[in-house]
This record gives C-alpha cells, sequence and structure tokens, in this order.
C-alpha cells in the first residue's frame, strides 16, 4: 500500500508536521543504525545492508549478496521502511490509536521501535502501549525496558525509555522540544 499523506493528516493532531515525523523519524533511526554500505550480518544473523535493512534470510552467506549500496539509496530505503511502518499501523487499530495520541518525539520512538522488530512486534508491548495510552510516561518506560528486546539492544532502548518518559528527543531542540508532553 502507498502511504497516504492526506489520509494520516487528517487522522493527526499533528497534521502540519507530518512531513515533519518522517524527517525526524529517518534522522532518528539513522542515527541509531549507522549506516554501512556493504553487507553484514545483524545481531540477530540476518543479512543487513545501509540503514538496518535486512536484505537476506537468517544466517545466509554475505557471499550471495556482492554489491555496495550508495548512501542516497540506503536513505531512500530507510524513509520508504518508515512509510511502510505508517501504513501497517492501521492493521492494528489499537496501537494505531496510541501511536495517534503521542507528541512526536514517543511517535518517533514507536517508529523506531516497529523499524528494528516490525510493527506486530511492537504491538506485543501491550503494558507499555497500555502506560502510554493512559499518559503513565514513567511505567511506559520501565515496560519498555522489561523485554528481550531491552536485554539485546540496551542502549538503545534505555534511549527510549527515556524519550518515551521525558516526551524529548535529545539534541534536537526548538520545535520537538516543547510539543506536547
Amino acid at each position: 500500500m502507498h502511504y497516504d499523506e492526506q489520509r494520516y493528516a487528517q487522522q493527526s493532531p499533528y497534521t502540519p508536521t507530518i512531513p515533519s515525523l518522517i524527517n525526524v523519524a529517518c534522522e532518528f533511526i539513522a542515527a541509531e543504525e549507522g549506516f554501512r554500505d556493504t553487507p553484514y550480518h545483524c545481531s540477530e544473523g540476518y543479512p543487513t545492508i545501509g540503514y538496518g535493512q535486512r536484505i537476506g534470510k537468517k544466517n545466509q552467506s554475505l557471499t550471495n549478496f556482492k554489491f555496495t549500496l550508495p548512501e542516497p539509496a540506503a536513505r531512500a530505503w530507510l524513509k520508504h521502511g518508515i512509510i511502510q511502518r505508517l501504513n501497517e499501523l492501521d492493521s492494528y487499530s489499537s496501537l494505531a490509536a496510541v501511536f495517534m495520541e503521542q507528541n512526536i518525539p514517543r511517535q518517533v520512538v514507536l517508529l523506531s521501535m516497529a523499524y528494528q522488530l516490525g510493527v506486530k512486534g511492537l504491538s506485543l508491548f501491550k503494558n507499555m502501549l497500555a502506560s502510554l495510552s493512559i499518559g503513565d510516561y514513567v511505567m511506559a518506560a520501565e515496560h519498555a525496558l522489561d523485554s528481550r528486546w531491552a536485554k539485546q539492544t540496551p542502549e538503545r532502548a534505555q534511549h527510549h525509555a527515556h524519550i518515551l518518559q521525558t516526551g524529548k528527543l535529545d539534541g534536537t531542540g526548538g520545535v520537538m522540544d516543547g510539543q506536547k508532553n
């Protein structure tokens, strides 16, 4: 399904900032993932390239992937992946409802988690999502850290939990830091 910005914007309390959401999420995830122009195995054993883009089956040999990926192409894949996750949210109505209620920094964290774990994987964080839905950001952060994901990627999980709790992206300044806590 192609991302329909107008449809999403009509549903979002952040109508003027939808392009900003995608751009901020792209920068955030790019910084988290880091860029690699040649294939490598991610921590879970999947052939990966660019900004954490899976390109093969688990434990598949990297000899099957003899190419380099230019950074602009990797950035386009990343943006496409974010848009794809936004589209997939429609399949999970309760997750989509929680997502729509959050400020942009928290939405960026949820998109980052969906990028890493898939939207289905994100939907399994039921306690975290329930806490977000009632505005209990301290508990949301605690629930995010009480997971296999947090054990596998502890620094990322700590950073995400901090943003879930504070509602602020570190180092973004200006408009993102001051929006709807």
